[in-house]
């Protein structure tokens, strides 16, 4: 149930996920170059969609896998990350979230760990990035009211 701040009922609560989004300055020595100044800068991939490829930055076997089978080899694409925004200041991206799951060796998916310190490439390879632990956009909201607010 949502309560407003007088205690009063407001009715059941709904959430959904939204999109991820991942904070791009760091690390910081590396922050300069970490910046990503409009959507636009981000080339088209061959679908017409502007992604960025998640590439394993080296090989962890036993640590992150997706259904049963690692990372893959170091090089290897991970997931292409469909880029929907990027904040004015150029620090932060949006993207959909990929169907790519992986977990850990206790076999617990997990939604950030595995993006940490591997790269992000734009479609056309000219353009290297280090990926960070991404978040999850939250919708929460009252059933039967419009416009579920993100936190």
């Amino acid at each position: 149930m949502v309560l407003n701040d007088k205690n009063e009922m407001l009715g059941p609560a709904t959430f959904r996920w939204g999109e991820r989004f991942m904070f791009l300055l760091k690390p910081w020595h590396q922050a300069w170059r970490q910046r990503i100044a409009k959507l636009e800068d981000i080339p088209l991939d061959a679908s017409g969609k502007r992604t960025l490829k998640l590439i394993n930055a080296s090989s962890r076997p036993a640590a992150s896998r997706p259904a049963g089978r690692c990372h893959g080899r170091a090089g290897g694409v991970m997931a292409a990350l469909e880029v929907t925004r990027v904040s004015p200041a150029g620090d932060m991206i949006w993207f959909k979230d990929p169907p790519e799951l992986y977990s850990g060796t206790g076999d617990v998916i997990e939604r950030s760990w595995a993006y940490q310190d591997q790269k992000l490439v734009t479609a056309d390879g000219k353009r290297t990035l280090q990926a960070n632990y991404p978040g999850d956009e939250v919708y929460l909201g009252v059933k039967g009211r419009p416009s579920p607010r993100k936190i």
